[in-house]
């Protein structure tokens, strides 16, 4: 099979540790169908399972890291001439099978208005693979099920390489893949070369959207607020500027006079703070279907964001305070 001549030839590039083969790239937001799908004796519209497929080569998982929990991963067995096999993932096999060991039991697919003519196959589950992240990275689980590509042979396929380590900066496989392809077939034609970081990039659209819109709309408003604190601290100060002269005419250093209009602007920075958390938390589970890998109270993102204003409170109050610290007390006693 070329698929296969092809695959043992990439896998013998220096430093390639695995090669797999792959129907649908893990991560670019498209799914795949070949058919409908029910247990054996299920009937009605409701029997049928929705589900997305994938069609892999025994590699794939090991490729990408998807270990087979229960029963075995496809073997080069699992070839045309033998009978239908699958594997499924956690979620499925809990879905379909709640309670009961999904090795070995059966899935039916093909045109189910058709009935149990020749255009229905049986399958039989041989493995369960852990869940994954299929369409895009922020999905909820959902079934999944492989299929083993010698069984479901598709004109267009996909080759996923994985190096034993991380190649190093501006160097790329890519011309010892295109010189291994085309000394098997120099009119083989090569669609797209890419990381797969980089392939899956499509799938983080909405999160990179978000986050775009985010930064340019906080960064203002956070210049905003500093400018406001120290138009509210500057004004407050040149207002108190008699009692600050009288306290250090009485004997306060200039060191209390710095800190008393530094914190006022940072009880101001406060309140805001207080009062943003709590409208965020509201405002935040609505964009939960666009995180991962972090909570929607994330309690690490909130207080790296207080300590952020709060910086840039003492920051914006810092030329209000010297200018009341510079206050010469026998000018405000003779003022008196």
């Amino acid at each position: 099979m070329a698929a296969a001549d092809i695959r043992a030839r990439l896998a013998a590039i220096p430093g390639v540790d695995e090669v797999g083969l792959v129907r649908m790239v893990p991560l670019e937001g498209g799914g795949l169908g070949l058919g409908g799908l029910r247990t054996p004796g299920s009937t009605g519209r409701n029997a049928q399972i929705d589900t997305d497929w994938n069609v892999i080569s025994p590699e794939y998982l090991r490729t990408v890291g998807i270990p087979v929990l229960r029963g075995r991963d496809f073997t080069a067995v699992d070839d045309g001439k033998a009978p239908w096999v699958a594997i499924v993932n956690e979620h499925f096999a809990q879905l379909v099978w709640p309670g009961r060991d999904p090795i070995g039991q059966r899935l039916e697919t093909g045109d189910f208005r058709n009935g149990h003519g020749r255009d229905v196959h049986s399958l039989t589950i041989v493995g369960v693979a852990r869940d994954a992240k299929y369409r895009w990275i922020g999905e909820a689980p959902a079934p999944f099920i492989y299929v083993p590509y010698a069984q479901h042979a598709m004109a267009e396929m996909n080759y996923l390489l994985r190096r034993a380590q991380a190649l190093p900066a501006g160097a790329s496989l890519v011309p010892q893949v295109r010189q291994t392809v085309r000394g098997f077939d120099a009119n083989l034609p090569l669609v797209r070369m890419q990381p797969l970081r980089q392939s899956a990039d499509l799938g983080l659209l909405p999160q990179h959207l978000v986050a775009s819109v985010a930064g340019l709309l906080g960064a203002p408003a956070l210049l905003l607020a500093g400018i406001g604190i120290y138009g509210v601290t500057a004004f407050s100060a040149a207002s108190r500027s008699r009692e600050f002269g009288l306290r250090m005419a009485l004997g306060a250093d200039r060191s209390r006079i710095l800190r008393l209009v530094i914190g006022q602007g940072v009880r101001l920075c406060a309140m805001g703070a207080a009062i943003g958390i709590a409208l965020s938390i509201g405002v935040t589970r609505l964009l939960s279907s666009l995180l991962f890998g972090v909570s929607p109270l994330d309690p690490v993102t909130y207080a790296g964001t207080v300590i952020l204003l709060a910086a840039v409170a003492i920051v914006a109050t810092i030329a209000p305070a010297r200018r009341a610290a510079a206050i010469n007390p026998l000018a405000t006693l003779k003022a008196e």
